[in-house]
């Protein structure tokens, strides 16, 4: 966890009706979470009818060639991303889960047009740039062709730009709440609603936890809408070409979660069926001299199951901190060990 924020709206919030807080560092150190005064406080400040929040593992950005510290840069690179415009449609918010492959080209053809400049060096920042022209050119198709806005022609003409994995919530100055999947379906992402409220997340577990037990996925290459309203409205933008990212289940995601109805435990116990089926000294393993080690936290579910299998014993090797996601970043702290 680098960074950490939100976007609320709020139309009783005259000066800003869409808002947004971030912060370098752990989601409690962000949103003032130790101290109960401040992050009441907080909480009253941002308090709105519909809302995005987003914790940050860079997969892009971190350049070291403006000689910024480490901290400026995440910062600046915290998302959601926030887009002042004047109209209601282009004045949105992103959060934003995924890497675009064609980051390099899209800001490369961005930057040529000569109308565009990309300060933060990170991929959300050319998403929000493409989702902001797809929202122009539908604005002025509709207008010319005397029809409707249509949500739709938006995501489908982005898509078309964008090469890579890319599940994303957008929250404009309309009080539109929009999520999206890509068309392969790379990032989870999944949705459902209670007697108070709505919401979407990457992982069924996060919906758990605010009281949300009956999940929905949101298909590849189909959006959600939610209105000020609080009117829903489905649909498809692209061809679906199902090709799901198999490190969400084997790695990222935590063991109570779903992923496309796939239940995590369930498919990393498979996996540990398998692996004790494949071990090439499968039946002469002895528990008195051998011992399955699962290493990271998350192959725990794994490593027992295939201990399970070839009865021999299964060991912690490595304790974690709890709590956060850690990672040894530099190949120095790694030889250091």
């Amino acid at each position: 966890q680098q960074t950490a924020g939100f976007t609320s709206f709020n139309a009783e919030r005259e000066q800003d009706p869409l808002d947004t807080h971030t912060g370098e560092g752990l989601v409690g150190e962000v949103f003032n979470a130790k101290n109960s005064g401040e992050f009441k406080h907080l909480m009253q400040l941002y308090a709105g009818t519909a809302a995005i929040g987003h914790v940050r593992y860079a997969t892009s950005g971190n350049n070291d060639d403006n000689g910024e510290t480490q901290r400026t840069r995440w910062k600046k690179e915290a998302q959601p991303f926030h887009r002042p415009h004047g109209h209601v449609k282009k004045h949105f918010a992103l959060a934003f889960n995924g890497n675009l492959a064609n980051f390099p080209e899209l800001r490369a053809d961005l930057e040529s047009q000569g109308d565009y400049r990309l300060s933060k060096r990170v991929d959300t920042e050319a998403l929000a740039y493409v989702l902001a022209i797809s929202v122009n050119h539908e604005l002025e198709n509709a207008k010319a062709q005397n029809r409707e806005y249509s949500l739709e022609q938006v995501l489908s003409s982005a898509a078309t730009r964008l090469d890579g994995s890319y599940s994303v919530g957008v929250l404009n100055l309309a009080g539109d709440l929009i999520a999206f999947r890509d068309p392969h379906g790379f990032m989870p992402l999944c949705w459902g609603e209670n007697d108070q409220f709505i919401a979407f997340a990457s992982e069924t577990n996060a919906l758990n936890m605010i009281g949300i037990f009956e999940h929905k996925d949101i298909a590849p290459g189909e959006y959600l809408l939610i209105d000020r309203n609080k009117k829903l409205q489905r649909g498809h933008f692209a061809e679906a070409t199902p090709t799901p990212c198999f490190f969400q289940l084997m790695y990222f995601a935590k063991e109570k979660s779903k992923i496309d109805r796939v239940g995590v435990k369930d498919f990393r116990e498979q996996i540990g069926k398998e692996l004790a089926r494949l071990e090439p000294l499968r039946g002469t393993l002895n528990s008195e001299s051998w011992v399955v080690l699962p290493v990271p936290e998350t192959a725990t579910v794994i490593g027992r199951k295939m201990a399970e299998e070839l009865g021999i014993p299964c060991s912690d090797a490595l304790e974690k901190v709890t709590g956060i996601r850690a990672f040894i970043e530099k190949k120095e702290q790694r030889s250091s060990i």
